[in-house]
């Protein structure tokens, strides 16, 4: 893809392409197109998905942005007791305004760069629609932390926190 580009998303979204190394989330969009399609009660994705996200969190918490408090208290309950620590960011109707397209539905990067990780989130929760949708995006705790499990390369981020989400959620009343 080339700047300037229009694609459709599964559903038939029009998207314009305006950076192309903003690529995951198109992927990542008809993901959750698909699982919404296959009957998901309730999403969370986890995701590199920007490096806004290690500029404003560091190397310590991911950022979460979701739909649903409920299920955003969950992510951070199984976050605080897996020890894959989160940070609740907002998503708001301002941000929506800055993913909408000129040409197209949405673009696939805010021209201004502001609120980076916000508005990436804010581009996915389109896809999301009514169903409540956690995003996790990890970009700043997944490779080189300096922690002394995993002082380079690969950390393993978010195995413990979505086995932990996964137990809460399956636990009476989850």
């Amino acid at each position: 893809m080339r700047p300037g580009d229009i694609v459709r998303a599964a559903d038939g979204t029009t998207i314009e392409i305006n950076n192309t190394d903003a690529e995951g989330r198109l992927v990542l969009a008809d993901c959750l197109l698909h699982a919404r399609s296959l009957g998901a009660g309730r999403l969370v994705d986890l995701a590199t998905l920007t490096g806004a996200i290690t500029s404003a969190l560091g190397s310590t918490y991911a950022g979460l942005m979701a739909t649903d408090d409920a299920l955003a208290a969950e992510v951070q309950a199984a976050a605080q007791a897996s020890g894959d620590l989160v940070w609740r960011l907002p998503l708001h109707r301002d941000y929506a305004e800055l993913v909408k397209g000129r040409y197209a539905d949405l673009v696939n990067a805010t021209e201004p760069r502001k609120a980076g990780a916000i508005t990436a989130a804010q581009f996915l929760a389109r896809f999301a629609a009514d169903v409540p949708w956690a995003h996790v995006d990890m970009a700043g705790v997944a490779n080189d932390t300096g922690r002394p499990y995993a002082p380079k390369g690969g950390s393993g981020w978010g195995v413990r926190l979505l086995v932990a989400l996964a137990e809460r959620l399956a636990a009476p009343g989850g």
